[in-house]
């Protein structure tokens, strides 16, 4: 089986609130698909099976949101503690 956005692991997933009931609530995944396009999958899950709704491909705006979600910091570290953008530094002064 191939790899769907829902099995991406830089896809990002959110409660469809405009479109949930308490019986049947559904998702939106903005990921990448095994063809490399960015798509929106509107899903829901029932008894460990996901029936998906709708899907299409992103608009320039998901694009951009998705590439922005998907710059966030591997860990914790403090913009004061991070160097990696530092020039011609000194060591051991």
């Amino acid at each position: 089986m191939k790899p769907t956005v829902l099995d991406d692991t830089l896809s990002t997933t959110f409660p469809d609130t405009g479109h949930s009931s308490l019986v049947d609530p559904r998702f939106l995944t903005i990921g990448m698909s095994s063809r490399r396009r960015i798509l929106v999958v509107a899903h829901t899950e029932h008894n460990n099976t996901v029936r998906i709704i709708s899907a299409r491909r992103a608009t320039g705006h998901e694009r951009r949101f998705m590439k922005k979600a998907n710059r966030k910091p591997i860990d914790d570290m403090l913009p004061e503690y991070d160097f990696a953008s530092m020039k011609g530094g000194v060591r051991g002064k």
